[in-house]
């Protein structure tokens, strides 16, 4: 009998053994499997009683909290849908975008590593609490953008021309985050592609704002002068199979560089374009940062300048135009503004106020004031001249991209402000509204507006 006893009790021992290995297994060794499985049920309640930290505007102004019902459950909410692209969303059935992406450990609460506080809060089961998260948006800005593209396509980014810091970034058509688990199937079959985040994702061709840049080009490699003369009588000319037509001043068929500029002379461009050759535009375009991702908190695409090098002479002249094969962000062009604002020297683009980050040298000091004068002269003068302010200078280069044969084109404006003798430009800016027609008539008011508005507020002081 008592042979028998022990012999039960060493089975019984045994398979408490096996249970225990069994339950060591699948609680600890595969458990972070368990806990991602999509059907994992204690991983949806736990999702749902996070509370999320808040996204703060620069200012201090909510843009996005948690509201907790009666039984623990937190809903995200968001101040509007002019904030829907940068902000993102935070959705349970369909991921996270944009800072609530980028920011996702820290608005979760997610420790660096396990402390004895978060295994007694997981113990207990507390909910997890997350760190509210300052971003470098200004609401106010951001909400006049968004009003500003209403009803339109297109993405509207505004910078800190110094530091590189977002204070708006708008891509319109837009959504309401607060009700996109209910409308995720309208807005995802929708034919204009709300959900698109056109600031960052959306890739254009830049028109003549690219004309800044074969400027700086041509003027770093001793291609031409500031005072260069350029005769345009024909007001056109033929570049392979291309014809580029002069978009000239009325009865002015003689300029110098900066006028040629002003005036939006495309001829002149696609000749420097071919004084320069694929090589050096391409490496100039890259140096201002074109046909590279942007290192920002938010993925971005590359874009690119051309598909196959060298370049003919028709796609080489028609690139210095910002058409061929060349494609761009608004975030890009923003930056690009940003770099002739700062004296050369390009800030990396970043949603965190006051950042450590230094700015890249492109072009030289020398050259960038060169170009700062061709902007000037395109809004005190120029085509864009109807956006001049009495008390606010601006520097800017409208563009006009061709989209397609049986397509409006894309109305474009770069620029920065306050541009005058002896100031310091502080916000840059790039507009584009897809097929809007004239850059100057469609771009350029809404960049003037918003530049207007971030001077007489001061933001990023």
């Amino acid at each position: 009998m008592h042979a028998n006893m022990q012999r039960i009790l060493n089975l019984i021992l045994a398979l408490f053994f096996l249970v225990a290995l069994w339950l060591g297994y699948w609680g600890i060794m595969r458990a972070p499997e368990l806990l991602a499985r999509e059907d994992n049920p204690r991983r949806v309640v736990a999702e749902q009683r996070i509370r999320r930290g808040r996204v703060l505007d620069r200012h201090g102004k909510a843009l996005a909290w948690s509201e907790i019902d009666a039984e623990g459950y937190a809903e995200r909410r968001y101040a509007g849908g002019w904030l829907a692209h940068a902000v993102g969303y935070y959705s349970l059935r369909y991921g996270v975008s944009g800072i609530e992406a980028a920011f996702d450990e820290q608005l979760r609460g997610e420790p660096d590593h396990i402390t004895w506080a978060s295994w007694r809060n997981n113990l207990l089961h507390r909910p997890q609490i997350g760190q509210d998260i300052q971003v470098s948006l200004d609401a106010a800005l951001q909400r006049a953008a968004g009003e500003a593209l209403e009803g339109q396509s297109g993405a509207i980014v505004l910078l800190d021309a110094e530091t590189g810091e977002v204070l708006a970034l708008v891509s319109a058509p837009t959504f309401d985050p607060n009700r996109l688990d209910e409308e995720w199937d309208t807005l995802s079959e929708a034919t204009d592609k709300p959900l698109f985040n056109r600031a960052l994702q959306g890739l254009y061709p830049p028109g003549a704002t690219f004309n800044t840049i074969v400027m700086a080009a041509a003027l770093e490699e001793n291609l031409t002068t500031a005072d260069e003369i350029f005769q345009d009588k024909d007001g056109r000319e033929q570049f392979g199979k291309a014809v580029v037509r002069c978009a000239n001043h009325p009865g002015l068929d003689t300029f110098d560089l900066l006028h040629a500029a002003a005036y939006g002379c495309n001829v002149t461009f696609a000749r420097l374009s071919l004084r320069l050759g694929s090589e050096k535009l391409a490496n100039y375009a890259e140096w201002f940062g074109l046909g590279l991702s942007p290192a920002f908190e938010i993925p971005a695409p590359a874009g690119q300048v051309a598909s196959t090098f060298p370049l003919s002479t028709e796609t080489l002249a028609l690139t210095g135009l910002g058409q061929g094969e060349i494609l761009v962000s608004p975030l890009q062009m923003a930056l690009v503004a940003a770099t002739i604002a700062n004296d050369g020297a390009m800030p990396g683009p970043t949603l965190l106020p006051n950042p450590e980050s230094i700015a890249r040298g492109v072009i030289t000091p020398q050259t960038a004031r060169v170009v700062r004068r061709a902007m000037v002269l395109a809004v005190s003068e120029g085509l864009a001249g109807q956006i001049a302010l009495p008390d606010l200078s601006i520097a800017g280069k409208a563009g006009t991209a061709e989209a397609g044969q049986d397509s409006a084109p894309h109305a474009w404006f770069i620029g920065f402000a306050p541009a005058g003798q002896g100031e310091k430009p502080r916000f840059a800016i790039a507009v584009v509204v897809e097929h809007g027609g004239e850059g100057a008539q469609v771009a350029a008011p809404i960049a003037a507006r918003l530049l207007k508005l971030a001077t007489d507020s001061r933001t990023g002081e």
